[in-house]
């Protein structure tokens, strides 16, 4: 039984961390503009400081501007300002985009959003055994008899 009490707290802890993560590196959105995407070309506005290569971008679509920043996956590595930068957009809402191929982008995210999910949910189980285990100490101390 606790066994099996250790086994699902990991698997919640688990199934949490990988939603969250998947969250932060915008994997909804990545997955669907894999499947589908429309692509058009931007120009680099800024390099934004900071040194993690990003890029504020401007790009149009059906006559609507966009102005947005990019983190870090250009096509290149590298932009500077003026240069002119492949944007991967959603038909649906161009204000979705990416500077590079969703896959791409989805592809190198895998293997940290795994490893990120499957460490983190290790430690949680273990700082939850530890909690479970302090409890119960807790809870026999407070159950004896004064005296």
């Amino acid at each position: 039984m606790k066994l099996l009490k250790i086994a699902l707290t990991w698997l919640l802890s688990l199934c949490l961390l990988a939603t969250i993560i998947g969250f932060a590196i915008d994997a909804p959105h990545l997955v669907l503009l894999q499947r589908e995407h429309a692509e058009t070309s931007g120009r680099v506005t800024r390099v934004l400081p900071g040194g993690h290569s990003g890029v504020e971008v401007a790009y149009v679509v059906a006559d609507r501007a966009y102005v947005r920043p990019f983190f870090p996956y250009l096509q290149d590595g590298r932009a500077a300002k003026g240069d002119s930068v492949r944007i991967y957009y959603s038909p649906q809402d161009p204000a979705i985009a990416f500077i590079a191929p969703p896959g791409e982008i989805l592809e190198g995210q895998i293997p940290s959003w795994i490893a990120g999910s499957i460490l983190g949910s290790l430690g949680i189980t273990a700082m939850a055994l530890a909690l479970a285990a302090r409890l119960s100490r807790w809870a026999r101390v407070a159950r004896r008899p004064p005296g």
